[in-house]
């Protein structure tokens, strides 16, 4: 099974927001947060639930369930087998 490869958007002016919200994290939600993105490499967007959902229009919802509720928004390119996460809140 080949590996996903994992990107993350960035705006015109080079703002990481995914990053920036995964760092803005405690430390027991940046681990659940890695873990599935770590799925998410291995699986791509046939990952499925309880761990991710698909939304239509192409996107797909990663969900990190805890404490603190997560949802990261990504597209799936099939062609290039790349995972490119968009949103986060």
């Amino acid at each position: 099974m080949n590996n996903w490869i994992i990107g993350f958007y960035s705006n015109s002016r080079g703002d990481e927001l995914v990053q920036n919200f995964i760092r803005n994290q405690d430390k027991q939600t940046r681990s659940k947060i890695s873990r599935n993105i770590d799925l998410v490499s291995k699986y791509g967007p046939d990952l499925g639930m309880p761990h991710s959902r698909y939304m239509g229009d192409e996107i797909y919802e990663l969900r990190i369930r805890g404490k603190n509720e997560v949802r990261i928004f990504y597209i799936a390119v099939i062609t290039n087998l790349e995972v490119i996460f968009i949103h986060a809140l």
